[in-house]
């Protein structure tokens, strides 16, 4: 997996409440991978404390945000998620003119929220393509009417629902003929239509210049980089970096991230989720077997009683 985890919390909505804090990643395909489930009775410090020390513990941390605030405008979200995205440094700082132009308030809220935490181009991490928690809004979708259910229940219907994918995703992956995953193989596809007529320059035995419109870009072929930006934070060749493979005879290939390979895709889904066997079966340790379950308290909201 690229070493990227989206976190989120929704709300449980069975008699006794609850939320459940969910984990994920993607694939090198780009499709939801769920790493944790946690069940809590609130989504406050102390729980999502537990759940990350948890998950953490599955995942080691390693080296290698997501803030809400409103603010009303014409065209003011569709500039920010612009601004976002950009790139280029250079993209950046003419598209936050606007902002400050159009919204003082905001663009001084985003100083002091630190411009690394919301711009794609000034992020210190590895951010690849991933911009928005897309992925736990997705997963909240899957298990909207579970969470409905008891817990019990809950959380037999997301393992059903977890083997499913496995076993689909599995023999999607084994079929691949490609050496990219099929939505990564289908970017490089469209970047080498787009950069077959583009006119590469050396400028020395790793560096070449190439025209494009509307930006040119110094592609850098030894260290895997242009001056777009796009080769540097998204791990595989933009259109630049495709043009030079194809004037240098390059296997383009051998420039994307191991993350997107078929190889590593099969090797997300080589293991199995087997389902919870009947009650009758289960094998409980001791110290388990002698803890004392208390019954949750159920808690009686004031005013009128719903009807559902």
């Amino acid at each position: 997996m690229r070493k990227f985890i989206f976190i989120d919390g929704t709300h449980l909505k069975n008699q006794f409440g609850g939320n459940l804090l969910i984990a994920t990643a993607q694939d090198g395909n780009f499709q939801i991978y769920p790493l944790a489930f946690g069940i809590v009775d609130y989504e406050n410090d102390a729980s999502w404390n537990w759940f990350l020390t948890c998950l953490r513990d599955q995942v080691p941390d390693t080296t290698g945000l997501n803030i809400k605030k409103k603010f009303s405008g014409k065209g003011l979200k569709k500039l920010f998620e612009k601004t976002t995205k950009a790139y280029r440094v250079s993209e950046f700082t003419k598209l936050f003119v606007e902002i400050s132009t159009k919204k003082p308030r905001l663009a001084t809220y985003l100083k002091n929220a630190s411009f690394e935490s919301w711009f794609r181009c000034l992020f210190h991490g590895n951010r690849y393509n991933i911009m928005t928690t897309n992925n736990s809004d997705s997963l909240n979708q899957v298990f909207r009417e579970t969470r409905e259910w008891p817990i019990i229940l809950l959380l037999e219907e997301i393992i059903t629902t977890l083997s499913r994918w496995f076993y689909e995703r599995r023999k999607n992956a084994n079929s691949c003929p490609t050496p990219l995953t099929i939505d990564a193989e289908d970017i490089m596809r469209q970047r080498y239509e787009q950069s077959r007529y583009m006119r590469v320059t050396p400028i020395n035995l790793s560096e070449f210049h190439v025209k494009s419109e509307p930006l040119d870009g110094l592609v850098n072929i030894e260290e895997h980089s242009c001056t777009c930006q796009e080769f540097d934070i998204d791990k595989i060749p933009c259109v630049h970096g495709v043009a030079t493979t194809m004037y240098r005879g390059v296997d383009v290939y051998s420039l994307c991230s191991k993350f997107y390979t078929t190889k590593f895709w099969r090797i997300a889904y080589a293991e199995s989720i087997y389902l919870l066997p009947p009650k009758i079966e289960w094998l409980l340790l001791e110290e388990v077997k002698s803890q004392d379950v208390i019954k949750p308290v159920v808690l009686i909201p004031s005013g009128r009683p719903k009807n559902k």
